[in-house]
C-alpha cells in the first residue's frame, strides 16, 4: 500500500480545494475519510472553516483539534500564489503579523473580551447560544481576567477552555 508523504513543517492543506490524496496526508485522515470530505464539499460547497468540517460524518472535536494546525480554508477561491510549486491545495502559513478582523490580536488569536457573538461562534465548540452567553456575561460582569475565567459560563468547562487556548485570549 502506498503511504502518503507527510506534511512538511509549516505546510498547510486547503480543505476547500484539496484532492483526496492531498487530504489523506493530514494526520488521522486516511484515504476513505478524505474521499468523504471531498464528496461532502462537492455536494454542499466549501467548508470555509474548521466548524464547517464538523458537518462531515467522522469528524469530531478531537480530530478537529488535531487538524487545526494543518488546515487552511480558501472558500474555493484561487489558490494562494505563494503556494506555487506546492500543488493547488498547499500554501505556506500566513505571515506572523496577520490579524483576524475584530480580534485585535496577531496570529488569528481572538480576544474574547472584544469579540462579537458572531466572531466567538468561529471558535471550535462555541455555537450561537454559548457565544451569546459569553457576550451577555461579559457585559453584565465585566471582562474575563483570563481565558480560564470562561468557565464561569454554564456549558464551558476546562476541556473547552483547553481547546481554545491557542485560538483565544482574555488579557
Amino acid at each position: 500500500m502506498h503511504q502518503a508523504r507527510p506534511l512538511a513543517a509549516g505546510e498547510l492543506v486547503d480543505a476547500d480545494l484539496a484532492s483526496p490524496a492531498e487530504l489523506a496526508r493530514l494526520p488521522r485522515v486516511g484515504l476513505a475519510l478524505a474521499k468523504v470530505l471531498v464528496a461532502d464539499r462537492q455536494a454542499k460547497g466549501p467548508f470555509g472553516s474548521l466548524e464547517g468540517l464538523d458537518r462531515v460524518p467522522g469528524i469530531g472535536p478531537g480530530l478537529l483539534r488535531t487538524l487545526a494546525p494543518h488546515l487552511t480554508f480558501s472558500g474555493a477561491r484561487a489558490p494562494n500564489p505563494q503556494g506555487a510549486g506546492l500543488g493547488t491545495a498547499f500554501a505556506p502559513r500566513p505571515p506572523r503579523s496577520v490579524t483576524v478582523a475584530g480580534s485585535g490580536q496577531p496570529d488569528g488569536v481572538l480576544n474574547v473580551n472584544r469579540a462579537t457573538a458572531v466572531e466567538l461562534e468561529r471558535l471550535p465548540g462555541i455555537g450561537p447560544s454559548l457565544a451569546r452567553l459569553i457576550v451577555a456575561d461579559r457585559e453584565a460582569r465585566g471582562p474575563f481576567a483570563t481565558l480560564k475565567a470562561l468557565d464561569r459560563i454554564p456549558g464551558i468547562g476546562p476541556g473547552l477552555v483547553a481547546r481554545l487556548e491557542r485560538l483565544a485570549t482574555a488579557p
